[in-house]
C-alpha cells in the first residue's frame, strides 16, 4: 500500500511540563515530544533516548479535572504535565481508550453524573428501606438465642441505673403479675423454647411512665404505672403477648443489624469509617431507645392476636388497655389546653409507650374486628 501524496504527514506532538530526572526533587521545565510512531523524546541530558521509550507503554493516570498528571518514564524518572487536552488526544490515539472507560468523560457530561447520583441514591435508600430489613431478618433467624443474650448484655442494669426505680406494687399484685406471665408461657405454651423469658416489674417514674419493654434475651419489663392502668388481667396479658411477640420475631436483634447496616451504607456512601465505628459503640443506646418500625409492631400485634384467640382471650382487652394508655399519656403531658393552631402530639411524646410502640389507626381496628368475631363465636358455640 502506498501513501497518499496529498495526505499531510503526521507531525510530532509536544507536551509542555516538568521533567524529574530522579537525581533530585527539583524538576526541569521542558517539552516531551511524542513522535508519530509513539517514541518519546525529551531534550534533557538525563533522559536516555536510546531506551526507545514508547508512549504506548506509558501508564497514563485518569484525568481529574485540570489537575496535573505524572507520567512514569522509567523506575526513577517522571514527567508532569497540565496539558490535559493534548494528553487526552495522545492517549486516545495510542491507547485506543473508549469513552466508557474514561472517568473524565463521565464527570464532564451532566446527564451521566446526574444519572450516577440518582443511581447511588436509589441504591442507598433501596438498601436502607428494603434491603436491610430483608437481610436483617435472614441473619437474625440464623443466629442462635445466645447472640440475643450477648447483645442484651447489661442493658437491664443500665435501665435500672438511669431510668427505673424499685417497684412499689404490693407483693400480692406482683405475684399475680408473675402468675399471669407464667400461665402464658407454661400452661398455654405461648412462647417457644428458644428464649428464657423473665418478667421484671419496675417503677417507671416520670421519665418512663406507663410502659413495657422487651429485651432481645427474653427479659420483659413492665412498669408499675402500666399495671395500675389495667382493670382486667386480660389487658396485662395482651401487652405481655405483644412484648413476647417482639422477642419471638427477634425485633431488637433485627433492628440492631439494620442500624449497623445503615452505618455501613453511610460509610459506603461518604467513606466515613469513624462514624461506623462510633455506631458500633452506640449499640447499647440503640437498645435503650428502640423505636420499632410499623412492620415490627404489626408482627407483634399479629402474634398477640393469634395467641389471644388461640387461648380464648378477648382481643378487645388489647383495645381497652391501649385506650387507657392514650388517655394516660395525654393526662400526664397536657397540662394546658391546646391552642387553636397547635397540633395534638400527645401520642408522640418521647419515652411514652407510643414512642417505642407507634400507634396507628388500624391497630385497634384489627383487634376490634377480631373481638366482634370472637364474641359471635362465643355466643354461638
Amino acid at each position: 500500500m502506498t501513501n497518499n501524496p496529498n495526505q499531510p504527514a503526521a507531525k510530532p506532538t509536544a507536551l509542555s511540563g516538568v521533567f524529574y530526572d530522579g537525581s533530585s526533587s527539583a524538576g526541569t521545565p521542558c517539552e516531551l515530544i511524542v513522535q508519530p510512531s509513539g517514541k518519546i523524546e525529551i531534550e534533557h541530558p538525563a533522559f536516555d533516548a536510546s531506551q526507545n521509550r514508547m508512549f504506548q507503554d506509558i501508564d497514563v493516570p485518569s484525568r481529574m479535572g485540570n489537575t496535573a498528571r505524572m507520567l512514569p518514564l522509567n523506575a526513577s524518572q517522571w514527567f508532569e504535565t497540565s496539558d490535559n487536552d493534548t494528553l487526552d488526544q495522545l492517549e486516545k490515539r495510542f491507547h485506543k481508550t473508549s469513552w466508557y472507560f474514561n472517568p473524565y468523560h463521565w464527570e464532564t457530561k451532566a446527564r451521566y453524573w446526574l444519572f450516577s447520583v440518582v443511581l447511588i441514591l436509589v441504591m442507598f435508600f433501596g438498601g436502607l428501606f428494603y434491603g436491610l430489613p430483608w437481610i436483617s431478618d435472614i441473619i437474625a433467624k440464623q443466629l442462635s438465642p445466645s447472640a440475643s443474650e450477648a447483645m442484651a448484655g447489661d442493658v437491664l442494669v443500665q435501665l435500672d441505673r438511669f431510668l427505673f426505680a424499685n417497684s412499689t406494687l404490693d407483693a400480692d399484685r406482683q405475684a399475680k403479675m408473675q402468675q399471669l406471665f407464667d400461665d402464658l408461657l407454661e400452661k398455654n405454651g405461648v412462647a417457644t423454647t428458644d428464649f428464657s423469658y423473665t418478667l421484671h416489674i419496675r417503677g417507671g417514674k416520670k421519665t418512663v411512665g406507663a410502659n413495657a419493654f422487651a429485651l432481645p434475651n427474653g427479659d420483659i419489663i413492665f412498669t408499675d404505672e402500666l399495671i395500675r392502668l389495667s382493670d382486667d388481667d386480660c389487658e396485662i396479658q395482651s401487652i405481655m403477648l405483644h412484648e413476647i411477640g417482639h422477642v419471638e420475631h427477634r425485633h431488637a436483634l433485627r433492628q440492631t443489624i439494620q442500624t449497623a447496616g445503615a452505618g455501613l451504607l453511610m460509610t459506603w456512601l461518604f467513606g466515613d469509617i469513624e462514624a461506623a465505628s462510633e455506631l458500633l459503640l452506640a449499640l447499647p443506646a440503640v437498645l435503650l431507645n428502640a423505636n420499632y418500625s410499623r412492620d415490627f409492631e404489626n408482627e407483634a400485634d399479629d402474634y398477640a392476636l393469634e395467641k389471644m384467640l388461640q387461648h380464648r382471650i378477648d382481643p378487645i382487652c388489647f383495645v381497652t388497655i391501649m385506650e387507657k394508655l392514650v388517655h394516660s399519656v395525654r393526662t400526664v403531658r397536657r397540662e394546658e389546653p391546646l391552642a387553636e393552631d397547635q397540633e395534638d402530639t400527645a401520642d408522640e411524646a418521647p419515652m411514652d409507650f407510643f414512642s417505642s410502640h407507634p400507634a396507628t389507626p388500624t391497630r385497634n381496628q384489627k383487634f376490634r374486628r377480631a373481638s366482634a368475631t370472637f364474641q359471635q363465636h362465643k355466643s354461638n358455640p
